[in-house]
């Protein structure tokens, strides 16, 4: 799949940007993903996944306090720019969606 039809990790300008590069923002993947949810192979899903994984972790821990209160801060900090309606109010969610992703395997890559 080339990276023009690639919306998961493996497409470089979406990985780079949830690693922390601001090159480029996939901001119309995201609304285009938005636009058409029959698109199961996503960032957003590969998120979800991680995010998952991330609560199976925390409660295997028993962790409580600080990690899990960040973690349901930037959920409700995802829920106030939703719905996603346009090109800023996306980037904003991409913006906390990276967030969540970095969160989220920081604290599961201190195992």
């Amino acid at each position: 799949m080339s990276a023009i039809t690639d919306f998961t990790f493996n497409n470089p300008l979406i990985k780079n940007y949830f690693l922390g590069s601001d090159d480029y923002i996939p901001t119309p993947e995201f609304l285009y993903i938005h636009r058409h949810p029959m698109i199961k192979e996503n960032f957003v899903s590969e998120v979800e996944v991680i995010i998952n994984q991330t609560s199976e972790y925390l409660q295997a821990k028993n962790m409580k306090g600080g990690p899990v209160k960040r973690l349901v801060h930037l959920a409700q900090s995802l829920g106030e720019v939703l719905p996603i309606q346009d090109e800023k109010n996306a980037a904003k969610a991409l913006g906390i969606l990276r967030d969540i992703y970095r969160f989220c395997r920081d604290l599961t890559a201190k195992v």
